[in-house]
């Protein structure tokens, strides 16, 4: 049942990245596996392979990543179309699921400390940031044949570092540096040369970032926590739809899909208890 688990916040993390606006890496902090992500990936050193505790996190990578592939896939088209043609639900169902989970992040933080309250602006003061530079200073697309193994390498680094970052989304970034589309397009077209690159890229891209985050962690934990905390609310903030406010029953709609959102994050909580990271 533990295996059944990371393989459940395998396929969690893949869809939250095929959604725009959504991290991957805010899903696995919601249901409490994330501590335990950033130590697996973490805790691998190039230079001493030998040394890390294979027996112990390769069952977990694995199970993990053929999770998150596989919703990748298979979730790429249905969630494209669910955002095509119901947008305001699936955002308010997204944002219902955060609200009612979000205390599994905030019991870590301690906000009576001067460097809490700090790194919690400084990550909504990020998200702001990133959202204005998204709409104004978005780079051009890269025409298909600019489009070089030095771009995918990137653009593979950039997703997957943010995939492991909460509230921050992939998506945008590739977007604002006008990666999105190569991307897109290699994986839709199954372009094998082009998703070795990006492979690679995002190999390297999240062992960085988790090897970053684990010291962090391990030495800051509440400043940390409270870090992601303020990416998490700020990022609600740009995901919610303010359409819902034209019609009633966009509205009446909206509505019931948020609530049944936080009722699932209230779910999602209590499977964390039983299938929580300490038993991993």
């Amino acid at each position: 049942m533990n295996y059944l688990w990371i393989f459940f916040n395998g396929i969690l993390m893949g869809t939250a990245n095929v959604i725009p606006g959504l991290s991957g890496g805010t899903l696995l902090l919601l249901t409490g596996i994330y501590p335990r992500f950033i130590d697996v990936f973490g805790s691998i050193n190039p230079k001493s392979l030998r040394d890390y505790k294979w027996k112990e996190n390769i069952v977990f990578i694995m199970i993990i990543a053929v999770g998150a592939l596989l919703s990748i896939f298979a979730m790429s088209r249905i969630m494209s179309w669910l955002l095509e043609s119901y947008d305001v639900p699936v955002y308010l169902l997204l944002i219902g699921l955060i609200i009612g989970s979000i205390d599994v992040i905030t019991k870590k933080i301690d906000f009576k400390v001067n460097s809490s309250r700090i790194t919690f602006v400084t990550g909504i003061l990020m998200i702001v940031l990133l959202v204005i530079a998204t709409r104004f200073f978005r780079t051009s697309t890269p025409a298909q044949g600019d489009v070089n193994l030095i771009i995918l390498l990137t653009a593979g680094a950039i997703a997957a570092a943010t995939m492991v970052l909460p509230g921050v989304s992939g998506s945008m970034l590739l977007l604002l540096l006008g990666l999105y589309k190569p991307v897109v397009d290699s994986v839709s077209a199954l372009n094998i040369i082009n998703v070795f690159f990006i492979a690679i890229g995002a190999i390297v891209g999240i062992l960085f970032a988790s090897r970053l985050i684990k010291y962090l962690l391990d030495k800051h934990s509440s400043s940390t926590y409270a870090f992601l905390l303020g990416l998490i609310l700020a990022s609600i903030v740009d995901l919610f739809p303010f359409s819902i406010f034209q019609t009633f029953n966009a509205f009446v709609i909206g509505i019931i899909a948020l609530i049944f959102g936080i009722i699932l994050g209230k779910g999602l909580k209590r499977l964390e208890k039983n299938y929580s990271e300490e038993k991993l």
